[in-house]
């Protein structure tokens, strides 16, 4: 009866501390954008690699929603149809650098034998420099695209609310050799199946240790009832503990957030334009998951802290939340037992209560608990 009665219990605990969970919201936050980001960057190439081999359609052949290399000339007033602005940056040692960027707010007519469509540059990937200097580039070396230049586009064609056609231009050059597709591609995707592969093992890895860890609670402890649940001594002093570590990890979740938020708009409302850009975007991108694997690990790699805490005249008391922590972690330390509460050693160097005979608990507690708690053991040493 005591051996079914363990197994039991010990099915239940199990359930409660259910690893698909923790395997689902780490994949959402780690693997996911971490994947999204770089295949977006080996769509972006293939995209230039689709622009060497596509064949020129005719204006007249155009479909909606459909991805067309074009060539036509641009018949729209008489100056310029696609240009840009110069930028500058300063450096740490205060030195001054000029960029030229694009418009992504330029549209013009461009026409060939059989029709005219009007292109847009809102979501342009890559412009090849233009056959005329620009009257505007003061610093930087820029270009611009004028009346009569004969142009190549790849781009997507789409419909506006008013009727009209467009071309929304991810590719313009005046030649059809450029641009060459880039080797970075392979490196990027090596890079971010690298970090998600070498992030599942540490994951699987900290998983493993903390359900040997559960089991090995399991080990002499003695048997309870499947429905056992531990209750508040209402004669105890209860004290929320909100510990660091949780303020910490939802600092962290709100960072995930935010950066997460700051990509979509990048994504979405204000595109990355060339490869310089899409390589920020990837550096951003893979600090938001980061943040949130952050999280994750410590969830899986170390025991959640007590929710409450309680200074009895009998020791220290610890109520966990979760019925697997209140079975497998240490829930009483009388006052006798307690020998020092010091930082341990380590890079880390966390609060630890060292017991007799040789043992020791991680303190994961609030500043005000964890003085109240020392301040105790002074007072009871002296």
């Amino acid at each position: 009866m005591r051996t079914d009665c363990r197994s039991a219990h010990r099915e239940r605990l199990q359930e409660e501390y259910n690893p698909s969970i923790v395997f689902l919201g780490f994949a959402v936050l780690f693997t996911a954008p971490v994947l999204g980001i770089f295949l977006g960057h080996i769509s972006a190439e293939l995209t230039v690699s689709y622009w060497q081999h596509a064949p020129i359609t005719s204006l007249n052949a155009l479909e909606e929603g459909g991805t067309f290399k074009v060539l036509g000339v641009a018949s729209d007033g008489d100056g310029v149809v696609l240009g840009g602005q110069e930028y500058s940056s300063r450096s740490r040692n205060g030195l001054v650098s000029w960029h030229w960027v694009w418009n992504d707010t330029d549209e013009f007519l461009l026409e060939d034998s059989t029709g005219q469509i009007t292109v847009t540059s809102r979501r342009w990937w890559m412009v090849e420099d233009a056959p005329h200097y620009a009257t505007n580039a003061d610093h930087a070396f820029g270009t611009e695209y004028l009346t009569g230049d004969s142009i190549y586009v790849l781009g997507t064609v789409h419909t506006d609310t008013d009727g009209t056609r467009k071309l929304e231009a991810l590719i313009v050059s005046p030649a059809e050799e450029r641009p060459a597709p880039s080797s970075s591609a392979l490196p990027a995707m090596a890079f971010g199946m690298g970090g998600v592969i070498v992030a599942w093992i540490a994951m699987l890895e900290v998983f493993r240790r903390r359900k040997a860890q559960s089991e090995r609670s399991h080990d002499g402890r003695e048997a309870r009832p499947v429905e056992w649940e531990q209750p508040f001594d209402p004669s105890l002093p209860w004290r929320s503990n909100h510990w660091m570590g949780d303020q910490f990890g939802l600092a962290m979740l709100g960072l995930t957030l935010l950066l997460a938020a700051l990509l979509s708009w990048t994504a979405v409302v204000d595109p990355a334009h060339g490869r310089e850009s899409l390589i920020v975007v990837e550096m951003f991108g893979t600090m938001t998951p980061a943040f949130g694997l952050v999280v994750v690990l410590d969830r899986v790699a170390n025991p959640p802290p007590p929710k409450f805490v309680a200074l009895g005249r009998d020791g220290v008391h610890f109520w966990f939340a979760s019925p697997q922590d209140r079975y497998a972690q240490v829930s009483f330390v009388a006052w006798p037992e307690i020998v020092e509460i010091r930082r341990a050693r380590g890079k880390q160097r966390p609060w630890t209560l060292y017991r007799a005979p040789g043992t020791s608990i991680r303190l994961r507690l609030s500043l005000g608990n964890l003085r109240r708690l020392r301040d105790s053991v002074k007072v009871r040493s002296r």
